[in-house]
């Protein structure tokens, strides 16, 4: 009888801990992280049809995707016959992409393939940064200023950066402009789309880049599992 009221006890105990406000938010967001995580591994592992690696006339360039949680991809058909300007860049951000929450933008870098030309620019963002974001990136907002591995660096804030990068392309090669980006698809090309449509530069931004490539499509269309 004692063991049997103990486990009575036991699992009324745990049904009242299982209906506590903080354990049903932590199961909802376990669920929908679970199912972030798949969408990503979707998008990450989706098909290619470069038969060579590199980036040329015949790279496997997508369209600009809209910012949601899980966009699509296509060829760029304009670009078959062209020699379009390559741009690798890089984000550094608050985060990750969380709960289909987008991460703010805390620096945007850049270079041309060809000439080896650079662009840099640190940005303000609207949200704190993660720390386990600050750990990998060496960056701190105070919440008004961006520190860079300790020291104060001049930030500007993201419409302020888009506009600049987007006037740094216009002194380049004067050609269709081919953003790259080494897991673009899951996170990079996604956040920046979200930035670029938040501060309402999708007719300046899609009047200088016409599309985007993922270098690690790329070397996965090269090196396809058996």
């Amino acid at each position: 009888m004692k063991f049997s009221s103990k486990m009575d006890g036991n699992r009324v105990k745990k049904r009242e801990k299982m209906s506590l406000p903080e354990t049903k938010r932590r199961r909802l967001i376990l669920k929908q992280e679970r199912a972030n995580q798949k969408d990503a591994s979707e998008v990450s592992e989706g098909s290619t049809y470069q038969s060579e690696i590199g980036l040329g006339a015949e790279a496997d360039i997508e369209k600009i995707p809209d910012p949601v949680s899980k966009p699509t991809f296509g060829a760029v058909q304009k670009l078959k016959n062209t020699r379009p300007l390559f741009i690798i860049f890089d984000l550094e951000t608050t985060g990750l992409i969380r709960q289909g929450a987008m991460p703010h933008i805390t620096q945007i870098g850049a270079v041309e393939m060809e000439s080896g030309e650079a662009f840099s620019t640190y940005v303000l963002p609207k949200i704190s940064i993660e720390p386990g974001a600050e750990q990998a990136t060496g960056k701190v907002y105070d919440g008004t200023s961006v520190f860079a591995n300790g020291l104060k660096v001049a930030a500007v804030p993201i419409r302020e950066a888009l506009l600049n990068f987007l006037k740094w392309l216009s002194t380049l090669r004067n050609c269709e402009v081919v953003l790259v980006a080494h897991n673009g698809r899951v996170f990079d090309f996604r956040v920046l789309s979200n930035a670029v449509v938040r501060t309402g530069l999708q007719k300046q931004f899609l009047d200088k880049v016409s599309g985007f490539t993922d270098s690690l499509s790329l070397i996965r269309s090269k090196h396809k599992k058996t």
